[in-house]
């Protein structure tokens, strides 16, 4: 090859990384970068987020969920978020959810991935998402939290070789409120009685588990957004009730 063509070759090379970068356009900033971190974010973004308080404060520990599971009485279930409910996650949040930017679900399935890896998760999982009533899910296009559990089980299969998949156990056969802006009391009356288990799912996880063959019995039930945690802790005592004894929550954000 003469110098001319190695020339042409180098220059078309650099327009193309130019027009098309390798590794794409940061999600908090917007900003078109060669090397992204942490993971899907550019280093100025890292930074930015690992310094603030509300990131810090959920990324090295996890709270809690309480909530009344049957025969059992009241259990408490580890709760772990990547942050607090404010920018920049909050405006990914919404962006993803409200904007139809549906590819957000992948830095954000990136967050959780590594934040449950932080905590310790290593043994096979079923990742289910908190569903949305199906009124709501045909007028948004999407479920949120089901984006964000195949992106989860996709990261954890790939870059940790953890056995997890995504599973839609649970129904959402009532349509609700949307939460935000309901005192508390309403908030419980508005979600009783309105998720149940897929029977058949159900028989299936169980019967996988015990003869070895799957993921196994663990359960994190993902959602993006946890505020009371009320619909969380109902989700979860209707998995208890069902037999799932094996409980994770989390959600890519908390609020305060």
């Amino acid at each position: 090859m003469g110098s001319g063509q190695r020339i042409a070759r180098l220059m078309l090379s650099g327009l193309t990384n130019l027009l098309y970068p390798a590794d794409g356009q940061c999600p908090f900033c917007g900003r078109f970068v060669t090397c992204l971190r942490f993971p899907d974010i550019c280093l100025d973004c890292r930074r930015a987020l690992l310094a603030s308080p509300g990131f810090r404060n959920h990324w090295q520990q996890s709270g809690s969920l309480r909530f009344v599971g049957g025969d059992r009485g009241e259990r408490t279930v580890p709760l772990i978020c990547c942050g607090e409910y404010e920018d920049p996650l909050q405006d990914l949040v919404h962006r993803l959810k409200y904007r139809n930017k549906t590819w957000l679900s992948r830095p954000l399935g990136a967050l959780l991935w590594r934040r449950l890896l932080v905590a310790g998760v290593t043994e096979p999982v079923v990742i289910v998402p908190v569903p949305l009533s199906r009124a709501r899910e045909r007028r948004r296009g999407f479920n949120q939290s089901a984006l964000l559990a195949a992106e989860l089980a996709s990261r954890l299969r790939r870059a940790s070789g953890i056995d997890a998949v995504p599973c839609h156990l649970l129904m959402r056969h009532r349509h609700t409120r949307p939460q935000v802006g309901l005192p508390l009391e309403k908030r419980v009356l508005n979600v009783v009685g309105a998720f149940s288990v897929h029977e058949r799912l159900a028989q299936r996880l169980k019967r996988a588990a015990s003869i070895g063959e799957g993921p196994g019995g663990t359960i994190i039930l993902l959602d993006d957004v946890v505020t009371t945690g009320t619909t969380m802790k109902e989700c979860s005592s209707v998995l208890a009730r069902a037999g799932f004894e094996r409980l994770v929550a989390a959600a890519v954000c908390r609020l305060k």
